[in-house]
């Protein structure tokens, strides 16, 4: 990636987009303050689709990650019981394991 962001940066960024099958968004105190997630995010959405999509929650403490509600939509990674789990938006007790998901 260029040290410096740029059109040159969206571009790059598009291409790995779309090369992967999966999208994952580390949600972190400062990943919610990028300018470039939102845009990172639509991208992937339009590419993927909802359900090759996830959320990786970082902090759980205070919820940082609850303040952009466009990511209540996308499926959530958690650790439940010593198992990684892709949770769906609306089925938040039961999931797909996070390495079949990733395998798709």
């Amino acid at each position: 990636m260029p040290k410096v962001t740029s059109s040159e940066t969206a571009e790059k960024l598009k291409i790995k987009i779309e090369k992967s099958s999966e999208f994952v968004i580390l949600a972190t105190p400062k990943s919610i303050e990028s300018i470039w997630m939102p845009w990172e995010i639509g991208l992937s959405d339009q590419m993927k689709g909802l359900s090759n999509i996830a959320v990786l929650p970082i902090v759980h403490e205070n919820k940082t990650w609850d303040k952009r509600e466009y990511y209540q939509l996308y499926n959530r990674i958690e650790n439940i019981n010593n198992r990684w789990l892709v949770l769906k938006p609306e089925y938040l007790c039961a999931g797909e394991e996070l390495e079949i998901w990733l395998k798709r």
